[in-house]
Order: structure tokens, then C-alpha cells, then sequence
């Protein structure tokens, strides 16, 4: 059943469905891991596997800081239902001048969207590919989480061909496809430049993987010390409370 949360960031109202389509912490992640070279007013941010539009409404967040805004906010999904969710969380917030979801597969981008349009592209794509582990039996959490409708090969794709020259890809992952992520970046001429790793309390084996790369770029990958999810059970790290209290 769908219902309307406010967002702190921005102070946004957002529709979620908890049984269908509702963001969790890894695109919280994302969008703050991001927001911070989000900082020119006149860049236009593409979201892939968009979902129900979190991240474009938390990178509008702080679009909306800056005293000239023309920045846009592109998200794309592949499923009907998540894109009418995200159109509806747009105009109950007026801001269709600054975010725009668009119904795309992405193997298909370039018929909706010119290449080299992009500044800024994030992805929270499936982590799961197609023949591993147990699928959910709700088709729209299945797609979201298996590589049913696309392959991490398709994002990075995706995201090489509508970046400009110089332009910045975000993406949250998984760990243990870090090899393969970036053998994929490499070849399509995205230079990883950031890395940074999320792992549930200190000490513990890291459970995502946040990687920034830039088209076209020199070679140089700066890993920054991991982010800590926990300080206690159920207790947010300090950090963790920070980038919530930007986001709920």
C-alpha cells in the first residue's frame, strides 16, 4: 500500500510502496556519495535504474541550495509502475521544471536521450546477476534486484555514453563483483577515481562498495577509509546519522 513520507532533504514529500517500490540505504548512500560534486547549478544529473526517484530528489535537494537554479535531474526505469510512482512524487512537490522521469530501457537510452548530454550519471542497479540466488517472488523487486532486464555491462555502457568528456559516474555495488565492476569501467573508458567501502560495524567485512570514475581521465584511485553503518545494534554511526538527517 503506498503512502506519502517527508523528506528532511528538501523537506519533500515522497511516495513509497514498502511491498513494491521503497529505497533503502543504498541509495541514500549513493545520493550523498554523489552530492557532493553535485555542486555546479547548471548540471544535468542522470539517474539510471531509477526506481521510484529517490536519488534525483535528494541530488534536487541540493541543486536547490544554490542561488541560480538550472540544473536537471534525468531519471530513467524500465518499470511502468515505479515511473508513475516518481512522476506523482514530482508533481506533488511542483518540481517538474527540475526532475524528469523517463520510461527507458536502458540497453535503449539513446533513443530518448542525446549522447555526451550528461555532467553527472548515478546508478543503483540490480547487484544480482541473473542466475544467482534466490529471486523474490514479486517480479518488480525481482527486476530490481536480478540482472533480469539488464547487466552491469548495460549500465556501465549506459553511463560512458551519456557522460561528457570529463564527467563523473557514481555507483553502489556489491564487493564481490569489484573485479568485474571494474574491468567494465576500464573498457569503456571510465577511470575509477574514488572508492569507498560500506561495511556494517567496525571491523566487519564490507557489505557495498560506492565507486566514483571519470571519462576519459588519467589513471590515479584514491580509497577512502570505510564508511561504518553501525556503532551498536540498531545505533547509527555518527557519520550514518549525519547522512540520514539530510535525507529522511
Amino acid at each position: 500500500m503506498e503512502k506519502i513520507e517527508t523528506l528532511h532533504s528538501g523537506n519533500f514529500r515522497f511516495i513509497q510502496d514498502p511491498d513494491r517500490f521503497c529505497f533503502g540505504i543504498d541509495a541514500v548512500l549513493l545520493a550523498d556519495f554523489a552530492s557532493a560534486r553535485c555542486t555546479a547549478s547548471k548540471s544535468h544529473v542522470v539517474d539510471l535504474c531509477t526506481g521510484n526517484g529517490i536519488v534525483p530528489f535528494l541530488l534536487a535537494a541540493k541543486l536547490l541550495e544554490k542561488p541560480v537554479r538550472k540544473g536537471r535531474l534525468t531519471g530513467l526505469e524500465i518499470q511502468p509502475a515505479a515511473v508513475d510512482m516518481a512522476r506523482r512524487s514530482v508533481a506533488l512537490n511542483k518540481l517538474e521544471n527540475l526532475i524528469e522521469i523517463i520510461e527507458c530501457d536502458i540497453k535503449n537510452v539513446f533513443s530518448v536521450l542525446p549522447k555526451n548530454c550528461a555532467d553527472l550519471v548515478t546508478a543503483n542497479p540490480p547487484y544480482m546477476p541473473y542466475n544467482h540466488g534466490k529471486k523474490s517472488p514479486s517480479e518488480d523487486m525481482a527486476i530490481a534486484r536480478h540482472e533480469i532486464l539488464c547487466s552491469l555491462e548495460d549500465v556501465v555502457v549506459a553511463a560512458a555514453g551519456l557522460l561528457n568528456s570529463n564527467g563523473l559516474f557514481f555507483m553502489i555495488h556489491r564487493p564481490e563483483r569489484l573485479a568485474e565492476i571494474m574491468e567494465s569501467l576500464v573498457r569503456n573508458k571510465l577511470e575509477p577515481k574514488r572508492l569507498r567501502f560500506v561495511q556494517p560495524y567496525e571491523g566487519s567485512p564490507p557489505t557495498m562498495v560506492l565507486i566514483e570514475s571519470k571519462k576519459c581521465a588519467s589513471h590515479g584511485l584514491v580509497i577512502e577509509k570505510p564508511l561504518v553503518v553501525y556503532s551498536g545494534k540498531k545505533i547509527y554511526s555518527p557519520e550514518m546519522q549525519k547522512i540520514y538527517g539530510k535525507a529522511e
